[in-house]
This record gives C-alpha cells, sequence and structure tokens, in this order.
C-alpha cells in the first residue's frame, strides 16, 4: 500500500473514530440529563420521605396520647368500679337497716300504738261517760229550772186568781 492509500485509510479510520467520539460525547451528555432527572427525583422523594417521616411522628406521638387518654379513662373506670362497688355495699346495709326498722316497727311500735289507741279508747268511753253524768245533771239542771219557772207562773196565776 502506498502511502496515500495509508493516509486515506488512517483518514477514515480516523474519521470514524471521530464518529464514534461523537456519538460516545452524545451518549454522555443524555446520560447526564438523565442522571441529573434521576438526581432530581431523588431529592424529590428524599423530601417526600422526610414529610412522611415527620408525619409518622407526629402519628407516634397522637398515638401516644390517645394510649395516655386511654390509660387515664382505664383508670377511671377501674375507680368507678371501686366507687359502685363501695355503694353496692352501702345499699346491702341500708336494705340491712331498713328490714330492722320494718321489723322494729312492725313487732314494737305498732304494738305500743295499738296499746296507746286502746287506753285513748278507755279514757275516751270513761270521758263519755262521765260527760253523760254531767249532761244529764245539767238536763236536770235544765228541766229543774223550767219546772220552776212554771211553778212561779203557776203560782203568779194562783196569786191572781
Amino acid at each position: 500500500m502506498t502511502d496515500s492509500q495509508k493516509l486515506d485509510l488512517i483518514l477514515s479510520k480516523v474519521t470514524q473514530v471521530e464518529s464514534g467520539v461523537e456519538r460516545l460525547e452524545s451518549e454522555m451528555t443524555q446520560m447526564k440529563a438523565e442522571i441529573s432527572e434521576v438526581k432530581t427525583e431523588m431529592t424529590q422523594m428524599k423530601a417526600e420521605i422526610s414529610e412522611v417521616k415527620t408525619e409518622m411522628t407526629q402519628m407516634k406521638a397522637e398515638i401516644s396520647q390517645v394510649k395516655s387518654g386511654m390509660s387515664q379513662l382505664e383508670s377511671e373506670i377501674t375507680q368507678m368500679k371501686s366507687e359502685i362497688t363501695n355503694m353496692k355495699s352501702g345499699m346491702a346495709k341500708m336494705e340491712s337497716d331498713i328490714r330492722s326498722i320494718k321489723l322494729k316497727i312492725e313487732n314494737e311500735v305498732c304494738v305500743n300504738i295499738q296499746r296507746v289507741a286502746e287506753g285513748h279508747l278507755d279514757l275516751s268511753r270513761n270521758l263519755h261517760e262521765a260527760m253523760k253524768v254531767e249532761t244529764e245533771k245539767e238536763m236536770l239542771s235544765i228541766r229543774v229550772n223550767v219546772l220552776e219557772s212554771e211553778m212561779r207562773k203557776v203560782k203568779d196565776h194562783l196569786k191572781i186568781a
């Protein structure tokens, strides 16, 4: 091969290499653009992940508050159960006391009231009998007065006649 042919061959090879380099440069530019896009997307994803982490932290705080509230409610429920138990015990004692009072009323008070009523009835009868004698005495007194008045009239009438 001649020098000119060799040079042509080298020139053609250099042209091929330049064409390949240009193609590689174009691909590199394209890859840089794609890498830039990926970096942008990664930055956005990091921001979104940060938001999710913040929301998760807030949710954990809210869950902690709910747990605290539930714990407080459970404590209050336990306290209320204790109070209800105490109230039931107190009511049982009150029922026992009421039964005792009912029995006392039935066995003592009612009997004593009946005795007082019977005594009152006797007193009432005695008073009525005493009043009856007094009433009879009063009626006799009235009758005597009427008779005396009539006697005076008769005497006055006899004196006149």
